[in-house]
C-alpha cells in the first residue's frame, strides 16, 4: 500500500517542477521548468565566458578562429546536453545564456510554436511578425538575465541551471480591457 501512495507522489512531482505563471496584467501565461545542467557544462561555460562575451556582441563579425572555437563550444555543449534526460535534443534550442549573455545558465526554447532567435551565430532565423510574442521576446530574454543576476536570495548569481521555456501564451486583448 505504501509503495503505491509513494509511486503516485512520484509521478505528480514530474508536473510539481514545472512552474506556470501569467504577467501580471494576465496578457501572457509561461510554463518554465528549470534543470540543473550537468556540472561538467556549467563549469565549460563558466571557463570559455570570454568567447562566449566576444560571441555575443561580435555576432557578424568573428573571425574564421572564433568561428571554429565557437563550432567547437557548440558541439561540446550539444554533446553535454544530450547526455542529460531532460535537456536532450535542446542544443540548437538556446534561446539565451546568463547572466550577461555569456554566463553559465541557458535558457531554453522548447515552446514549439515559437520560433525564436538563438544564441550561436550563423543561425537564420525566419520571423513570423504576425506571431506578438515576437515583440515581446527581448522582454523574455532580459527578465532571464535580471533572474540569473540577482539570483533568488542575497544578489548572488545563480550558476548552473537551465531554464526551459515550454510553453508560452499570448492572450488577446479585447475591446473591453
Amino acid at each position: 500500500e505504501t509503495d503505491m501512495v509513494n509511486e503516485a507522489v512520484q509521478e505528480e512531482k514530474e508536473e510539481e517542477d514545472l512552474i506556470v505563471m501569467e504577467t501580471p496584467n494576465k496578457q501572457c501565461l509561461i510554463k518554465v521548468r528549470a534543470v540543473p545542467l550537468p556540472p561538467k557544462l556549467a563549469m565549460m561555460l563558466e571557463e570559455q565566458s570570454d568567447l562566449l562575451r566576444a560571441m555575443d556582441r561580435q555576432k557578424g563579425q568573428l573571425t574564421s578562429n572564433t568561428l571554429e572555437e565557437v563550432d567547437k563550444l557548440r558541439k561540446e555543449v550539444t554533446k553535454l546536453l544530450d547526455s542529460e534526460e531532460k535537456l536532450a535534443g535542446t542544443g540548437d534550442k538556446i534561446w539565451s545564456l546568463g547572466p550577461k549573455r555569456c554566463g553559465p545558465n541557458m535558457l531554453i526554447n522548447r515552446t514549439g510554436d515559437f520560433v525564436s532567435s538563438e544564441v550561436w551565430p550563423g543561425g537564420l532565423v525566419t520571423r513570423d511578425n504576425s506571431d506578438t510574442r515576437t515583440d515581446m521576446e527581448s522582454s523574455l530574454v532580459q527578465g532571464f538575465q535580471l533572474a540569473t543576476l540577482a539570483g533568488p536570495l542575497c544578489e548572488e548569481q545563480i550558476m548552473g541551471v537551465a531554464f526551459v521555456v515550454e510553453g508560452w501564451e499570448v492572450k488577446e486583448a479585447t475591446a473591453g480591457e
